[in-house]
């Protein structure tokens, strides 16, 4: 991420595992607790990172984990990121996320990774009941057929999100992330790194134009002349003479 920010970076080309590895890498060498904040405040839960219950006393960022499949057709469902938190040996909760840059969804790429998601020994219903699922795309709106007949399919299948399915632009989470400033510590030096790292991408929230660069202007009076009709010269009959296409003139 720093040859990014720092403008080391000698390719302007930006690929979508190296977007995810950017964004959640620094997860990984956080304290649990500040691990699963920093991804609820992804989400736009912030107000859900202060948890009043159990605490996360370990929390694992998998990155391309392979869910086993058990219909067949193929040997795995590959999601980008796998957050998974725990206290103790209670599961707490999982995040799975999906990154998209410059590429639309696949197939059931969502509805696979949320009905083939595990955890260790646990799976099905038990991990989807404590699980959220977000996809984070430059135009995630380009996406909202594909997304529907996905969710449409899950509630057929009996394996709806329920309001767990989040799809949100790199420019809301550049916007929210921006606009936090009671941040400390690790968490708020990846804030400031991942709010750097999206301006460079050309992703930045506005925040209104400054108000210290306005120049106070005098009063401007117009006055308006009452319209006149234009006077028109007066012109004769044209005669014109064509010389039949033999090249001589008349």
């Amino acid at each position: 991420m720093q040859d990014w920010i720092r403008n080391k970076r000698r390719s302007a080309e930006l690929y979508e595992d190296e977007l995810t590895a950017c964004i959640f890498g620094p997860l990984r060498y956080m304290g649990p607790r500040q691990a699963w904040q920093a991804c609820l405040i992804l989400l736009g839960h912030s107000d859900r990172a202060q948890n009043s219950g159990r605490e996360p006393t370990n929390v694992c960022i998998r990155f391309w984990p392979h869910f086993s499949r058990t219909e067949g057709e193929g040997h795995h469902v590959e999601p980008d990121v796998h957050v998974v938190a725990w206290n103790g040996d209670v599961l707490l909760g999982t995040i799975l996320v999906e990154t998209k840059w410059n590429s639309g969804l696949q197939k059931n790429q969502l509805l696979d990774q949320w009905r083939f998601v595990t955890v260790g020994d646990n799976h099905g219903a038990e991990v989807r009941n404590c699980s959220k699922h977000v996809l984070l795309g430059s135009q995630p709106r380009r996406d909202d057929v594909a997304i529907k007949e996905q969710m449409d399919a899950a509630r057929e299948q009996g394996i709806e999100w329920d309001g767990r399915l989040f799809v949100l632009p790199w420019y809301e989470v550049a916007a929210r992330l921006a606009g936090l400033r009671c941040l400390h510590g690790p968490i708020e030096t990846w804030r400031q790194d991942v709010v750097a790292f999206l301006v460079r991408q050309g992703i930045t929230a506005f925040d209104g134009f400054p108000c210290d660069r306005l120049k106070p202007v005098r009063l401007m009076q117009w006055r308006f002349e009452a319209y006149t009709t234009p006077a028109l010269l007066e012109v004769g009959l044209l005669n014109w003479l064509f010389n039949e296409g033999n090249g001589n003139a008349a």
